[in-house]
């Protein structure tokens, strides 16, 4: 648009053949950038990677978790998970801000949520790891419990639209309103701990649902065969 404008300028007024002179430099320079970004290099392969370390990191955090419902001591048992987590899911982000940018017809964001969607379920990870620590004893209650939780993390992938597991959890709710009272002050405060990560697991998978169910067709089919390559 400069070179254009200064041509103009210089030439103190407006012709055919100079219109036509401008439209090609238009159409040259622009046909160019284009050309170019057909030739960049595209990460999306990396990307894909860079998902599937996410997603297995926390279906690790969600194993360590079942085995850690089953035991009252959790000496050891600490959170520096979660800064590899948010490392990948940052690192994540920086590739997926790459693809967009390099992108000259497709406005992608499916990626941006779904790295967006993980960092709000880690976060309701932080807070069940929190109350996790809180057990100093393991209830009955606990093994069903920490059952859901492998559950969970069997099948932790991208295609899951976690219907079946929030099935699964409200029969889980349901078995625990017909157990018994607990009897003592401490088996109460653990009974409520449980029934607390229960509900932020609820959340958990909730987040997940929404993110799916807001998908648009074409993406869920562009996912499931991504899901088929892999």
């Amino acid at each position: 648009n400069a070179v254009m404008a200064t041509h103009y300028m210089l030439a103190g007024g407006v012709t055919l053949h100079m219109v036509g002179n401008e439209v090609l430099l238009l159409v040259i320079g622009s046909g160019i950038g284009v050309c170019l970004n057909w030739f960049m290099p595209r990460n999306l392969g990396k990307i894909h990677i860079m998902q599937r370390e996410l997603d297995e990191e926390i279906r690790g955090i969600l194993e360590r978790m079942s085995m850690r419902l089953l035991e009252a001591d959790h000496t050891g048992y600490g959170d520096s998970c979660f800064a590899e987590t948010e490392r990948l899911s940052g690192e994540l982000r920086q590739e997926i801000d790459a693809f967009l940018q390099n992108q000259t017809w497709q406005d992608d964001i499916y990626f941006m949520r779904y790295v967006e969607m993980r960092r709000e379920q880690c976060r309701v990870l932080q807070v069940i790891y929190r109350q996790l620590l809180r057990l100093n004893q393991v209830p009955e209650q606990a093994k069903p419990l920490s059952a859901f939780l492998a559950d969970i993390a069997v099948h932790f992938h991208e295609g899951n639209d976690c219907s079946a597991l929030l099935e699964q959890l409200e029969s889980l709710y349901a078995a625990y309103r017909q157990d018994e009272l607990p009897d003592t002050r401490e088996s109460f405060e653990n009974r409520a701990i449980l029934y607390s990560i229960l509900t932020e697991l609820q959340s958990f998978l909730q987040i997940k649902r929404q993110f799916y169910l807001t998908l648009p067709e074409q993406e869920r089919k562009q996912m499931f065969e991504r899901l088929m390559q892999a």
